[in-house]
């Protein structure tokens, strides 16, 4: 009986996540388009740039970076995962036989899918960028460290981003639940956030950017996964019991 329970569980859990994929296909495409306004951006230099001059020398400098591109793709993961938290897609899973538990085990399913598709175009967009730099304005004007990627560092950053997508969805879950439960969070969690870091740079103290680089410094791949796994499961956990105190109280 325990079999079955569980082999219907997960019926459920790969209906609903192929539902929300299905119904939400559309969302791709914007990731699609914000990457590629954000590539632009940083492939015009608005990533940044400087110039200096000497006499009859002048010299003119363009950063040309794909952390614009990671930065857009992780705003994007926050909105999807916060999307799936309101009340119109909570009550849009119950068109199944489900239960809150199914509805967050395909979201979290759901969001391991999105993450992983903005993760690897993402990645791959900074391949993309190097490959339109080199063409454009060839080797010798190419100033930079770690230009040409073998494809054990291609790997390394490809995961690496996938699971940095994966954190913000978590977070982005954790606190689109927050809100449903207490609609003002949405006002006061990133006043908090925003004052905590102010005190931190008045006062010296860095818990909070000391926190997060202990996550995100870390050398080794494999501990680094370890420890955003971790972190997401806790993270996707506060969500779960978020929810389900939500509907005891509806």
């Amino acid at each position: 009986m325990m079999y079955s329970s569980g082999n219907n569980l997960w019926t459920v859990v790969k209906k609903q996540a192929a539902y929300k994929f299905q119904s939400n296909a559309r969302i791709f495409l914007t990731m699609l388009i914000l990457q590629a306004i954000a590539m632009f951006f940083s492939f015009s230099g608005m990533s940044g740039s400087f110039g200096s001059s000497s006499g009859q020398f002048a010299i003119n400098s363009s950063v040309i970076s794909g952390s614009g591109v990671i930065a857009f793709s992780m705003f994007w993961v926050a909105i999807v995962a916060f999307m799936l938290t309101t009340e119109r897609t909570r009550n849009s899973d119950f068109a199944f036989v489900a239960s809150r538990l199914s509805s967050n085990l395909a979201n979290i399913s759901f969001l391991a899918l999105a993450s992983g598709l903005a993760g690897f175009t993402a990645a791959l967009s900074g391949i993309l960028l190097r490959n339109l730099t080199y063409f454009s304005y060839g080797v010798d004007q190419i100033i930079g460290n770690n230009f040409y990627l073998n494809p054990g560092e291609l790997l390394t950053g490809l995961v690496a981003t996938v699971l940095y997508m994966y954190i913000v969805s978590a977070l982005g879950y954790l606190f689109g639940s927050l809100v449903q439960l207490f609609k003002p969070l949405v006002a006061i969690l990133p006043g908090v956030l925003l004052g905590s870091l102010i005190m931190e740079a008045r006062t010296g103290d860095k818990f909070v950017l000391q926190a997060v680089d202990y996550l995100i410094a870390e050398p080794s791949l494999p501990f680094f996964a370890v420890k955003a796994l971790v972190v997401t499961a806790l993270l996707f956990g506060l969500a779960t019991l978020v929810t389900n105190k939500l509907e005891v109280r509806r």
